[in-house]
């Protein structure tokens, strides 16, 4: 049957009435009846958490600890500080008859059963002067009542530093035993028994190991707080572990490369909630050598000792001199000397210029000899096992200085054009008359290697940086040398 539309809007109008008599009423929200759940919590070793207070340890008001009940883990947080205090939650969801609480608080799978939880040991953990860093502290409590009696399921290793500009210490077994990462801990009569697991250590979103076989603290907190203080004690968290070949202890300075400052090769046992005393990290380094050479076929970490033969020294069988991101460099005395860049075999180069040195169309594997001519400031590279080279014929131009300060010892420190070894730099000890300047102490510099800056300095006062090509105060003579003049108002 057809509707007229007369008819239809009728029945819209008749809908829209009935809606609008009904009687609209707000949703009721059930009433939420939350409690405050409250545990009370002991240390039960003298040496748990975060917080040494003379030889016993304390909670931190705030402090949060798990409490497992056998579904989830729900964090509590310590309403004071104390060895003693309580932990409480509130809401409406928490309930149960067996508990298995850790500390610190986070996310955990446990097994009230058998009274065990998976916790973790950071691999990195941040210096805190006189204890720990606290999310290493693990301590774990089994309890069927509302009082917790924690354990500390961690070894404990204390140590100071005595060297200068330490960033990091680095601890580990001689045989790559489990320290660090995932944990299996388990609870029994005779105390925590604590199982290393498998664990993905993963550094700079890459993995570089299946296993936390080491523990590292770093000093690092700001850039003014970078370093570790000097005779002050430190604590590092580790995995309680039997080390049958020994264990040993590395510190970092500035960032370099690690340095062995401790080793045992006997049998090392950690237990756990004891704390084992490390003693004093101390490191001086062994005095540089007269001239050495630092490069990439050894990593740049450490360098190859020139031998003294007749006039030179001498380095053999050096590789990896392709390229100048390879390459090598002089070391004299503990400074680093390099050159332009690429130099010809057989050739007899000065040195100076702070690119790294290499050899003009040669391979990675390709081995050469290296010859430095102290008496000049020159080296030689030439293919290993090659007849040593002929003492260098170089003329010398002579950069003289007029001492009018008094100075007892004169030092020529020099750089961008011709360079000497580090400060301060080459020792003047040579004199002869120049001209109208009278007596003068001079240094050889080899010809066609110009003086751009330089200081003059008597190893503790020193003159202000001076440019040659704009320095009036340097006075080039007819045949070639320099002169100039130090007076009191060029000193520092």
């Amino acid at each position: 049957m057809r509707r007229s539309f007369k008819g239809l809007l009728s029945l819209m109008c008749a809908s829209v009435f009935a809606a609008a008599c009904i009687e609209e009423t707000a949703p009721v929200e059930p009433e939420v009846n939350e409690e405050t759940v409250v545990f009370t919590a002991s240390i039960d070793d003298a040496d748990t958490k975060t917080i040494l207070n003379g030889t016993a340890t304390e909670w931190v008001a705030g402090d949060g600890i798990s409490i497992h009940n056998g579904t989830k883990a729900f964090t509590f947080k310590a309403k004071s500080a104390g060895k003693n205090t309580e932990f409480t939650y509130t809401g409406n969801d928490f309930s149960g008859n067996r508990f298995l609480a850790v500390y610190p608080a986070g996310t955990y799978t446990a097994d009230l059963n058998a009274k065990t939880v998976t916790a973790n040991i950071p691999v990195w953990q941040q210096a805190q002067k006189g204890t720990w860093h606290s999310p290493a502290a693990v301590g774990v409590a089994y309890s069927e009542t509302n009082a917790l009696a924690f354990k500390n399921v961690t070894a404990l290793l204390k140590f100071r530093v005595n060297t200068d500009k330490v960033t990091h210490v680095v601890f580990c077994g001689n045989s790559n035993e489990g320290l660090t990462g995932n944990i299996k801990v388990s609870l029994t009569s005779a105390g925590p028994s604590v199982e290393v697991l498998p664990t993905e250590i993963i550094k700079d979103k890459e993995k570089i190991s299946d296993l936390g076989t080491w523990v590292e603290i770093y000093a690092y907190h700001d850039d003014q707080h970078k370093y570790f203080e000097k005779n002050q004690d430190y604590y590092i968290a580790v995995a309680p572990q039997v080390f049958n070949s020994g264990v040993s202890a590395k510190i970092r300075i500035d960032d370099g490369d690690e340095i062995q400052v401790k080793k045992t090769t006997s049998k090392v046992t950690l237990d756990a909630g004891t704390i084992y005393d490390l003693g004093t990290f101390e490191y001086t380094a062994p005095p540089a050598p007269e001239w050495a050479i630092p490069g990439a076929y050894n990593g740049w970490s450490t360098y190859a000792e020139m031998t003294e033969q007749g006039d030179f020294f001498v380095a053999r069988n050096v590789t990896k001199l392709d390229s100048k991101d390879n390459g090598f460099k002089i070391m004299n005395n503990g400074s680093w000397l390099g050159f332009t860049g690429a130099v010809a075999v057989n050739t007899w180069n000065v040195l100076g210029g702070d690119v790294n040195i290499y050899v003009t169309g040669a391979t990675a594997e390709a081995s050469y000899d290296v010859y430095v001519y102290p008496a000049k400031r020159m080296f030689y590279v030439t293919a290993a096992g090659s007849a040593a080279p002929a003492v260098p014929n170089v003329e010398m131009y002579r950069f003289y200085v007029q001492n009018n300060v008094g100075w007892e010892t004169l030092n020529f420190y020099a750089w961008g054009g011709y360079t000497t070894a580090g400060w301060p730099g080459d020792k003047m000890t040579k004199e002869a008359s120049v001209g109208d300047y009278g007596v003068c102490k001079y240094v050889e510099i080899p010809k066609g290697t110009e003086v751009v800056n330089l200081i003059i300095n008597n190893g503790t006062k020193q003159t202000k940086d001076i440019v040659v090509k704009s320095s009036s105060k340097v006075n080039k003579l007819s045949n070639g040398d320099y002169v100039y003049v130090l007076e009191a108002a060029d000193v520092k």
